[in-house]
């Protein structure tokens, strides 16, 4: 990473958190569409604590 740019890395940091959230948001919108809940709750309940946990650090962040 250029040191000119020290921004560079915070913003690629939340640029990358922003894409991870929102591709866990889309594929849990599309295994819900499909009716996983009744298939495998286990799964299901790790990726919606996942997003969760996505979502709050990004939040976090944000408030910073």
């Amino acid at each position: 990473m250029p040191s000119d740019c020290p921004g560079l890395r915070e913003l690629i940091d939340n640029l990358t958190e922003r894409l991870d959230f929102h591709a866990n948001a889309m594929t849990l919108t599309e295994e819900l569409s499909r009716g996983w809940r009744g298939r495998d709750n286990r799964r299901m309940e790790a990726m919606e604590a996942r997003i969760a946990e996505i979502e709050k650090n990004f939040h976090t962040k944000e408030a910073k």
